[in-house]
């Protein structure tokens, strides 16, 4: 909490005050007086968004819901953005909806790490919803493959039970479109900043995405109809441009170089010329190098088994904490 006041004092960061603060709790493992004291702080602080993880997988049955947590603590509010949100009830959704919080959707992370199925574009939790791509290291960052894996799994959903039911629906649900808002406009008001970014309109940052529709991937689907393509088609190497804030990024299908800032204080826009600079093989290998570094500790200290099943202990005996101290 130290470091967390501190930041606070420095905030905003990056150019225009771009970057800004952030406070991450998981809600279940903590007494109430502790969290409603961290909840205070951060928002006394400035904090721009708070987040928890919110999901319901069978290790944890017997524990009650982040959100009943946040709710009965009087904790949700507007500035709350729920991570993943699968499992839960129509009546934590009523919650959600009551105090204006939102919810994160991580579709491939959710997929693969036995969450259950993405929520974000069943119809009651859409406008409460945004998409994120949660960790990067065990799935793609890019966000159209998220959205599509979203409107894929959402209609193979409604289709089984159509099925089910015995019931017929003549469309196949939630449209491209949909997935699409999820990844703009949706994001940029869950994450409290629609009034900045989120879609192209005079006074908002200029946040641009452009993609090439002449690649083999996008003709001639981009041609009918640009979202869909987007949705349906894309892959990070159809994305020819990248300007955020202004500032071009990538550019005819290559990254820019990047300036280094000199410390985390620094806030303006400075030219490569003026200080270090990083194209992206040097990023590239930082990346190999952070990751052989985490293979050598890995090899030499750890045994996986042994560190899943103190996690998942862990986890466990946490939770009793948290229930005994109740």
């Amino acid at each position: 909490m130290d470091d967390f006041r501190r930041l606070a004092k420095e905030q905003p960061f990056g150019p225009n005050g771009r970057t800004r603060l952030g406070f991450a709790m998981d809600t279940m493992f903590v007494p109430p007086k502790v969290l409603k004291d961290a909840f205070n702080i951060a928002r006394e602080h400035g904090v721009h968004m708070i987040t928890s993880h919110v999901t319901r997988v069978s290790m944890m049955d017997n524990m009650p819901s982040a959100l009943a947590v946040l709710n009965d603590n009087g904790l949700l509010g507007p500035d709350v953005l729920l991570s993943h949100g699968n499992n839960i009830t129509r009546e934590e959704l009523g919650w959600i909806a009551t105090s204006n919080a939102h919810l994160s959707s991580t579709p491939l992370s959710e997929l693969q790490m036995g969450h259950g199925y993405p929520i974000c574009l069943e119809a009651d939790f859409l406008p409460f919803s945004s998409i994120g791509t949660d960790s990067n290291s065990i799935c793609t960052s890019f966000i159209p493959a998220q959205a599509r894996t979203a409107l894929q799994t959402t209609r193979a959903r409604q289709m089984a039970e159509n099925i089910r039911n015995g019931t017929w629906d003549g469309t196949i649900g939630p449209r491209a479109e949909d997935a699409f808002n999820l990844a703009t406009v949706l994001g940029a008001r869950a994450i409290g900043l629609g009034d900045e970014i989120g879609s192209l309109a005079v006074g908002k940052k200029a946040d641009i995405v452009i993609f090439q529709g002449q690649t083999p991937t996008m003709i001639p689907a981009s041609e009918y109809d640009p979202i869909a393509a987007i949705i349906l088609h894309s892959s990070v190497r159809d994305v020819q441009t990248v300007i955020v804030d202004g500032v071009i990024r990538k550019e005819n299908g290559n990254l820019c170089q990047i300036s280094i800032p000199a410390d985390i204080k620094e806030n303006d826009e400075i030219s490569a010329s003026e200080r270090e600079s990083l194209g992206w093989k040097g990023v590239a290998k930082l990346l190999r190098d952070s990751r052989s570094k985490l293979e050598e500790v890995k090899s030499t200290i750890c045994d996986e088994d042994a560190a899943r099943n103190g996690l998942i202990r862990s986890f466990l005996g946490a939770m009793a904490h948290a229930s005994s101290a109740e």
